[in-house]
């Protein structure tokens, strides 16, 4: 079941994958920001979460969801507001650990810049190419050999 021209509300299965990003990364931040609050004793821990969270984690799924927002077809306001929203969450990700924790005295973090955001940035770029590369590479292979004659 698809939407009609003259009905605009998108199938049950449309809808789905149009929020599959967010249900790539909300897991991943909501799960690295609970490590942070929860995790916290002991020597070299910042060192620990800061590679696999910050480096590893959270680009990684920054990359899966733009590569599934780089899938859809149609593009509009929710593919192109990706490039802001994600680099933003990763950005709220470390005002909700590392800032707020330095700020309550809990610990003594060095303050990060905006250069920090250059990293979701690129992997949503990346993503968002990998993606839109990836469906077009299906549609022409279904489309058969005769499609680019």
């Amino acid at each position: 079941m698809t939407a009609h021209p003259d009905n605009p509300t998108p199938s049950p299965k449309q809808s789905r994958g149009r929020w599959l990003w967010l249900k790539l990364y909300l897991p991943v931040w909501v799960f690295c920001a609970a490590w942070y609050w929860l995790g916290m004793g002991g020597g070299g821990w910042i060192m620990g979460y800061g590679i696999l969270a910050m480096l590893i984690l959270l680009p990684l799924a920054t990359l899966a969801a733009a590569v599934a927002i780089g899938w859809r077809k149609e593009s509009g306001p929710r593919r192109w507001g990706a490039l802001i929203l994600l680099p933003a969450l990763y950005g709220l990700h470390i005002l909700v650990t590392t800032s707020l924790s330095t700020a309550l005295g809990i610990t003594n973090i060095a303050p990060v810049g905006v250069a920090v955001l250059v990293y979701p940035f690129a992997a949503v770029l990346l993503g968002l190419l990998v993606g839109a590369g990836a469906r077009a590479l299906r549609e022409k292979s279904r489309a058969g050999p005769t499609a680019g004659k």
